[in-house]
């Protein structure tokens, strides 16, 4: 079971890989990869979490930023500590807010965060969606309009 805290517009889940998820990609709107220890792209069709025919897979190149842990989107930073995705307001965000002298918020608050089933051991965002791969194979993909806000 998928608990959800803070992150509550959806979540797609993608069918388990054998193995860790060590790399995540957003090709396009509508297609995330994913790769495990054995270097295989899988893509995934991003509104159904159904897996894609694999005809691509012998000339995807993943970017160097397809193993992340942190990404910005917007005025927000996104990143994984073990199980967890934590969204913080950005620096930049928080100038914009008008504070008070007695107002000692730390610089990146935290506004979301989302418990994955399995450690969290690649992150990838594009607009709107971030996905993160887990330890356990799987491939969570999760949408947050308010990112775009």
């Amino acid at each position: 079971m998928v608990h959800l805290k803070g992150l509550r517009d959806k979540v797609t889940c993608c069918l388990p890989r054998s193995g860790q998820v060590t790399h995540l990609q957003f090709t396009d709107a509508d297609t995330l990869v994913s790769a495990s220890k054995d270097g295989t792209p899988h893509f995934w069709d991003v509104g159904t979490g159904v897996q894609k025919e694999e005809m691509q897979a012998e000339t995807f190149t993943f970017s160097k930023r397809a193993c992340s842990k942190e990404e910005t989107v917007g005025s927000y930073l996104i990143s994984v500590k073990d199980d967890v995705v934590l969204v913080h307001t950005t620096d930049e965000a928080h100038m914009e807010t008008p504070h008070t002298s007695d107002d000692t918020a730390p610089a990146n608050k935290p506004v979301a965060f989302f418990l994955a089933p399995a450690p969290i051991t690649t992150l990838t965002c594009a607009g709107d969606k971030i996905a993160v791969g887990c330890s356990n194979g799987e491939v969570l993909q999760l949408r947050a309009a308010w990112l775009l806000g």
